[in-house]
């Protein structure tokens, strides 16, 4: 029984992935729409089975993958839209599944390593210009064997409905209103992409004169791909939608030309063209602006928003390298990147320090190097690689002058593993403590901070590029783990990751030993605790669980069927993509732990999570989803300090961005630096809760009981 529901689950997924909804309801009312016509509908479901089955025969990397059974029910379905279903047509079919799931194998391997890219429905266009090219030999219709129908609606409701029933070989209005209930049942974001790409579409093919009703439905997909599947919807997404448009539009007109003598339609050929010119050509950017791809991880659009919010919170940039501080104690940015000095152009990433002291960088009338307060300071390694070039044998320009000649002066280079290079340049004369050829970890000493090359007072510069040669292009990065405090601000706080203005103060953030055994969360680890508070009884006992999945990714499930994925660094610990049930007790654990920073132990942070884990009646977030305010996120603010023997308390402020709409939520959490959160408390409006650990045990194991309130 278990083997059936989950067969019927992946064949469900299978069709909503058709319009990249994840959703096996979705998939339900997308496979009901193909049976408008009975005969079609039962052709995609065959090969969609087949589409299932044969990946798991044949052992096939990923065999759950929806795509097969994606590919395998397209191919089903335009094989009987065409050809007109019958029994005659089974072998056609059983050959054509085969062929996809075949296809889909070899191009998510290839497409893969090409960029990323994905495979969409290139292998369903392939195998069913093969399979038509067999039933239809000598050339066949390039349109469906049916006739659309008319009905009430106005003509451009119908032209769109007709449009996403055609995706399935089912042009109508009926079918195509069920495949909008689905796309909306799991992402409203997605059914204004599919109505705006359809819109934008049609203007498209007015400009270009390339109209056709049965290729309109290229558009609806490039938007759904473009818009914020792939790249994070933006401005910029928008953009890339308009050019897809466009590039669909020409790909449809030209490839009904070149097709038109053997009879074959141009099908999904436009989109699957249009999208892969666009993901490519944005794959080969170096830049720190939207549009964002998540080609490795696409996801619904309102999934990829709420990954670029926390983000943004949380400091994270994908495309740029994270460094660590190169340097002990408190530095302040002297010019940053595009800085008004020397920070230009090719060279506009880079991050200039010094130290400041009541306002000055220099005692006495800093007229000696010696007067300066980073001058000889030693400078460390900000990454991990093999030292490729460096030089100490420059003298440091007194305080005022600067030497043109050799612009970076004394300097190490260190290749990281990702290729790229980092430099370290104004170094102190003689200071070198590396040589070429050597290995380096994150914090060796490398030299010390002097005044050489184009430097007319000492300062560290620091800048990641792209070549090992001096002058080469800069590339972007940031700092990882530090504690920033902006100019005129008495107070720093802890960034996971930073890229600081000019004024900023910069510390490492870690000051000694932080949380890192506490939140040491292996595979199986059990943790159990007693809960009070609204539905939980007088002290109903919960219990969260750590898994891993087959790509790696740690997992936290609570025994309620709620999950969210996690990862930890050696600066902090992060909770994301929130999955399952309602949870109010898993919410609350992670409202009040989602994102902590395991140094230093005494911090200060923001973070943004979703407003889906704060507990309020459903009523409310019904009224918060009609006007997409749950897409904006919770603004959070965190504290940690120090409690008597050995404890933490992090306590943490919860709002959203528009006063009143959703209850303002305070949680506070114990934290003991060996055993994790041994108590956690809530209150959300009137509502109060309470946990206290009992244990912590692995899956397979005794538990060991713990004292919650530990010495």
């Amino acid at each position: 029984m278990d083997l059936l529901r989950a067969s019927a689950r992946t064949l469900l997924k299978g069709y909503a992935a058709i319009f990249f909804a994840e959703s096996p309801a979705t998939g339900a009312l997308v496979l009901a729409a193909t049976f408008w016509t009975p005969g079609i509908g039962a052709s995609g479901l065959v090969a969609a089975v087949l589409g299932h089955l044969v990946p798991v025969w044949m052992n096939l990397p990923w065999a759950a993958s929806p795509l097969y059974v994606c590919n395998a029910a397209l191919g089903g379905l335009f094989l009987a839209g065409f050809a007109g279903p019958s029994w005659a047509l089974l072998p056609h079919l059983a050959l054509g599944a085969l062929l996809a799931v075949a296809l889909t194998a070899i191009l998510m391997n290839f497409m893969w390593r090409l960029d990323r890219l994905p495979v969409l429905s290139l292998p369903f266009i392939i195998g069913t210009w093969a399979l038509m090219s067999v039933v239809h030999p000598g050339g066949g219709s390039a349109e469906p064997l049916m006739a659309g129908m008319e009905g009430p609606l106005p003509l451009a409701a119908q032209g769109f409905l007709k449009a996403l029933g055609s995706v399935v070989c089912t042009p109508h209005p009926l079918p195509g209103l069920l495949i909008l209930g689905g796309i909306l049942l799991n992402s409203r974001l997605l059914a204004l992409f599919a109505v705006a790409g359809f819109l934008g579409g049609s203007v498209v093919d007015g400009l270009l004169g390339t109209a056709s009703p049965w290729t309109a439905f290229n558009h609806v997909l490039v938007a759904l791909a473009l818009g914020g599947i792939f790249i994070v919807p933006s401005g910029g997404s928008l953009l890339a939608v308009a050019g897809g448009l466009g590039l669909a539009a020409l790909g449809a007109a030209l490839g009904s030309l070149l097709l038109a003598a053997s009879g074959l339609p141009v099908l999904a050929m436009p989109f699957v063209g249009a999208t892969l010119l666009i993901l490519a050509a944005l794959r080969r950017r170096v830049a720190m602006r939207p549009p964002h791809l998540v080609l490795e991880r696409p996801a619904l659009p309102e999934t990829n928003l709420e990954r670029a919010r926390l983000a943004r919170a949380r400091g994270v940039d994908p495309e740029s390298v994270p460094l660590s501080v190169p340097f002990f104690g408190e530095w302040q940015v002297y010019q940053g990147f595009d800085g008004p000095h020397t920070h230009r152009e090719a060279w506009r990433f880079a991050l200039d320090f010094f130290i400041q002291e009541e306002g000055r960088s220099f005692r006495g009338g800093g007229m000696d190097l010696l007067d300066y307060h980073c001058f000889g300071l030693p400078v460390r390694a900000p990454a991990a690689g093999t030292v490729v070039a460096c030089r100490d044998d420059l003298v440091d320009n007194p305080p005022g002058h600067v030497d043109t000649q050799h612009n970076w002066g004394n300097h190490v280079v260190v290749q990281m593993p990702s290729g790229l290079f980092v430099l370290l340049a104004h170094l102190r004369q003689g200071s070198l403590r590396v040589a070429v050829g050597d290995a380096v970890v994150t914090g060796d000493p490398l030299a010390a901070c002097g005044s050489s090359g184009r430097s007319p007072q000492p300062h560290l510069h620091l800048h990641v590029q792209t070549e090992a040669r001096l002058g080469s292009p800069t590339f972007p990065f940031h700092l990882a783990g530090v504690v920033g405090r902006p100019k005129d601000e008495r107070e720093g706080e802890f960034h996971l990751h930073l890229r600081p203005d000019e004024g900023w103060s910069i510390r490492a953030g870690s000051d000694g030993p932080g949380l890192a055994r506490a939140f040491l969360l292996p595979a199986q680890r059990v943790l159990s605790y007693r809960v009070q508070g609204p539905g939980a009884g007088s002290g109903e006992i919960r219990k969260l669980r750590v898994e891993q999945d087959l790509v790696g990714t740690f997992l936290l499930h609570s025994d309620r069927g709620a999950s969210v994925a996690f990862e930890r660094t050696d600066t902090a610990f992060g909770c994301y993509d929130r999955q399952g049930p309602r949870d109010d007790f898993f919410d609350l654990w992670l409202l009040a732990l989602g994102f902590t920073p395991l140094a230093p132990l005494e911090a200060d942070w923001r973070d943004a999570p979703s407003v889906r884990i704060l507990p309020v009646p459903v009523w409310r977030r019904v009224a918060v989803s009609l006007f997409l305010a749950d897409l904006l996120g919770l603004r959070s603010r965190y504290r940690r300090r120090r409690m008597a023997r050995g404890m933490l308390r992090q306590s943490g402020i919860h709002q959203h961005p528009i006063p009143h709409l959703l209850p303002k939520a305070v949680t506070e959490a114990r934290i003991h630096p060996d055993m994790g959160p041994t108590a956690l408390r809530a209150r959300v409006g009137n509502q109060r809760w309470s946990a206290t650990l009992l244990s912590l045990s692995m899956a397979e194991g005794t538990p060991g009981l713990l004292d919650p309130t530990p010495s």
